[in-house]
């Protein structure tokens, strides 16, 4: 996955949801099971964005819901 560092640069990261399922019953999930990637896995993906090679720029798309948190706090 390109939050774990595999180096594989693109032009365009889409980021297709800011939550990971981590069990029903892990803490601080209110009980839905999922919580908010933290905000260096984001950085980590979106960081993938533009191939120094061939681009002098790149672009991250985050697609999430609007009741985000820290997310939001981190753009």
């Amino acid at each position: 996955t390109l939050a774990l560092g595999v180096n594989l640069p693109a032009f365009l990261v889409v980021v297709k949801g800011t939550r990971l399922y981590v069990g029903a019953q892990a803490p601080g999930t209110g009980g839905s099971g999922y919580r908010e990637y933290d905000r260096s896995s984001c950085l980590q993906m979106i960081g993938r964005a533009g191939r120094p090679q061939f681009d002098t720029q790149g672009v991250a798309v985050i697609m999430t819901t609007t009741d985000v948190g820290p997310i939001d706090r981190m753009m």
